[in-house]
């Protein structure tokens, strides 16, 4: 009985150890009491003349995203894309499912290319369906569920055997997800279908621009915003073991190599965003393998971590050496999120600024954050 219990005693102390170190499953919300959930997809038109709306929408994302998550308390958003085009192109959808690790989707957002079409309507019924059908939304309505249809055509309603948008719209009321509507351009067909499309699923219709309408803003600080927004990204030190670790560097070198590419804008609404959600959930950011995080955050001991799930450079280190590591690495990072915060309240002041000299009313990203704030009372979020 005494070596049975103390085998208990073992796994119980293990098993929480083994559970940080796993790689969680990206579809699936992950439990955060008092922390409401946005959870957004984007069905995107991706034929040729969409080209303008999928460079504001490479531009702008980050700043929706940011400023979603200004809201309070800060929610947790997750993020979903569909791109469709119509048969006989290279595809009719793409579907990519919700998720939070808002980076990898973005690195999906950032390889779309406007390719294709030239033929009219588009497969929107297949994309709403898709949209709808094949996402992981949350159950019930203890999330604001929202799904954006952006393009400049209708869909298709002479193809036999896909389902329609008057059936696809009643399984997304069921469902409580609102659909909102953007034309893009002055289709006068597009502007039927889509306004149809928004009132039956409990949404609203907007019209753009056919170049999307977002514009750039620039700063002087973004600059140093998006050096100190890396080096804290590098700060993550992955501990777990090796296929963890070796899958979370890999995953912060795709996160380099997509903002290397990212519009200046992004690169400062990426760090903006990153700076306030590091704050509410870090994995968000460094990931749920990253070993400041967890120790920082209670979660682990670093005197309970095995050797063998060290980062590397932690492995030939004494235990006071390896807590002195952990304690400057720790303290860098808050120093240079200090700095980072103090930037960005200087950059959204510059923005703000020039917003009033400008105005960007009619622009899709401002059309976005427009329908998230109507009905974000419904999740106890307030703005």
């Amino acid at each position: 009985m005494r070596k049975l219990a103390a085998l208990s005693l073992v796994l119980a102390l293990c098993l929480p150890l083994r559970a940080l170190a796993a790689a969680p499953n990206e579809n699936k919300p992950q439990a955060r009491p008092n922390r409401p959930r946005i959870e957004l997809v984007f069905a995107i038109d991706t034929t040729s003349s969409m080209g303008g709306l999928i460079q504001a929408a490479k531009t702008k994302v980050w700043s929706i995203v940011n400023q979603i998550s200004t809201g309070k308390p800060t929610p947790e958003v997750r993020m979903g894309l569909v791109a469709y085009r119509d048969r006989g192109d290279q595809y009719v959808t793409q579907v990519s499912d919700l998720t939070n690790d808002l980076d990898a989707m973005y690195s999906k957002l950032m390889a779309f290319q406007a390719v294709g079409g030239g033929d009219g309507p588009e497969s929107v019924n297949q994309a709403l369906a898709d949209a709808v059908n094949r996402i992981s939304w949350s159950e019930g309505a203890s999330a604001m569920k929202i799904i954006f249809v952006v393009g400049d055509w209708p869909g298709h309603m002479d193809y036999q055997d896909d389902q329609k948008f008057p059936v696809t719209t009643q399984q997304a009321v069921r469902k409580n997800i609102t659909i909102h509507t953007i034309r893009c351009g002055n289709n006068a067909e597009a502007e039927t279908q889509f306004k149809e499309i928004a009132a039956k699923a409990e949404g609203r219709y907007f019209s753009i621009e056919q170049s999307g309408g977002a514009v750039a803003v620039v700063t002087p600080f973004d600059g140093d915003i998006a050096k100190l927004d890396g080096e804290l990204r590098n700060s993550t030190l992955a501990y777990g073991g090796r296929a963890v670790r070796e899958e979370s560097k890999k995953k912060m070198a795709e996160v380099e190599a997509t903002m290397a590419a990212a519009p200046a804008e992004a690169k400062a609404e990426r760090a903006s965003y990153a700076s306030r959600a590091a704050k509410a959930a870090p994995s968000a950011v460094y990931g749920s393998a990253d070993l400041l995080s967890a120790v920082e955050g209670g979660a682990v001991k670093l005197d309970k971590v095995a050797e063998e799930e060290l980062p590397d450079e932690m492995k030939k280190m004494s235990a006071a050496e390896r807590q002195a590591f952990l304690d400057k690495k720790i303290a860098d990072r808050k120093a240079k999120q200090a700095q980072l915060d103090e930037l960005n309240k200087k950059r959204a002041g510059f923005i703000t600024e020039q917003v009033k000299k400008g105005g960007a009313a009619d622009s899709f990203d401002a059309k976005v954050l427009d329908a998230v704030k109507e009905k974000s009372a419904k999740v106890g979020l307030t703005y």
